[in-house]
């Protein structure tokens, strides 16, 4: 008798997760609130163990013209969303104990003037690692072609 309960308790907890498709790095479908059309992308992140060690990726409209082809803006706008970069809107975070560690800032401006920006200093938001990778990957690439 108790084997079935725990047996019908993992049934219905899977049958739960398969149900909201709950995982950390699952896509999302794109929806009205997600990023989309962006017009100014800007994000840097320093280490502060060396003078100067930073990484600065930004992308800007110039007279009605992008520094990337529609195809790559729809490339970065994808792997924000994988990532849910939108729900970082307002994250402000500092650790005051630490005097010299890292830090990062992201700013996103959409076509529908929407923005959202985020920072951090030795705080950083869930999927923060993630993000940076998958962002030095799809700028190493840039640079490459």
């Amino acid at each position: 008798m108790m084997k079935t309960g725990i047996f019908a308790v993992i049934a219905i907890i899977i049958a739960i997760i398969t149900t909201l498709g709950i995982s950390k790095n699952k896509p999302i479908t794109p929806t009205a609130s997600n990023i989309s059309n962006i017009k100014y992308f800007y994000f840097t992140y320093s280490n502060g163990y060396a003078m100067n060690a930073y990484t600065k990726y930004q992308i800007d409209e110039k007279d009605g013209k992008y520094e990337l082809s529609l195809e790559k803006m729809k490339e970065l706008e994808i792997i924000l969303n994988q990532y849910n970069v939108s729900e970082l809107n307002g994250f402000n975070k500092t650790d005051k104990n630490v005097l010299d560690g890292d830090s990062f800032s992201f700013s996103l401006r959409m076509e529908n003037n929407k923005g959202i920006s985020a920072s951090g200093y030795m705080k950083w938001p869930e999927n923060y690692k993630n993000v940076v990778r998958e962002l030095e990957t799809f700028f190493g690439n840039l640079i490459k072609e």
